[in-house]
């Protein structure tokens, strides 16, 4: 785990893998860390994750902490027991709800350390400067992410399809009583929310991530925050992304 990457290499030649389980997030943080200029390979999954760093071996490695089947600390576990000795490989952990325990608990997994989901090349870039420096040619702008989302019309799309799903897939959770499945959907939307700034969606969802975790009834008037936030976000990111 070394921290002197940043001595021997610039920005514009890194090989990063970024692993995230949700397209949404993949395709965005990807075009961020194309923006700064990181030559960037993604996985849909842990064990895609791990699949591709066998062959590849990037030297910096991005995991979302919470993803189905492999989750980002196991991700991180077995890259360290695969790396060679001479073999220098940063692993971040990318999570929307950062704390510190959860920071010291990715590290004894092997992770060097976990940034919140950046939404924007700038919070990228400072998150990214204790492992790889810095560049004189990252590409940065007030306005990105707004910009990529008007560069990008199918990102838009795929928003603007998803969301909803993951809404009609909580409520769904809601009506079947399902917890462990309504907490895992709230957490995901929470991080889509969080990246994207969609504020509103995001504190409706954190209310009831917070009515979920402590084992409160899950009552379907819950649910109308979230869909009348999720309306007001959506046409609010329909209008930044326009010219």
């Amino acid at each position: 785990m070394n921290q002197d990457m940043n001595e021997t290499q610039t920005l514009q030649n890194i090989r990063v893998l970024y692993a995230d389980d949700v397209a949404a997030n993949r395709r965005y943080l990807k075009a961020l860390l194309e923006k700064i200029g990181l030559h960037t390979d993604v996985a849909e999954d842990g064990t895609s994750a791990l699949s591709q760093w066998e062959v590849e071996r990037q030297p910096l490695v991005l995991l979302d902490v919470h993803m189905p089947g492999l989750d980002g600390p196991e991700v991180a576990r077995r890259i360290r027991l695969l790396q060679k000795t001479a073999e220098d490989v940063i692993i971040l952990g990318i999570t929307a709800d950062m704390n510190e325990s959860l920071r010291e608990a990715l590290k004894m997994a092997g992770m060097d350390d976990c940034m919140e989901k950046p939404t924007d090349s700038q919070a990228l870039l400072d998150a990214l400067e204790p492992w790889v420096g810095t560049a004189n040619g990252a590409q940065q702008s007030e306005d990105q992410h707004q910009a990529i989302l008007y560069e990008d019309s199918e990102l838009l799309e795929l928003l603007m399809r998803e969301l909803p799903n993951d809404v009609a897939a909580l409520e769904e959770a809601f009506k079947k009583q399902d917890l462990s499945k309504a907490r895992a959907i709230a957490h995901q939307l929470s991080g889509v929310a969080a990246l994207y700034r969609l504020l509103r969606l995001r504190e409706a969802v954190m209310q009831i991530e917070s009515h979920l975790n402590i084992g409160a009834p899950m009552t379907e008037d819950l649910l109308e925050p979230v869909a009348n936030a999720l309306a007001e976000d959506l046409v609010e990111i329909q209008a930044s992304a326009m010219p």
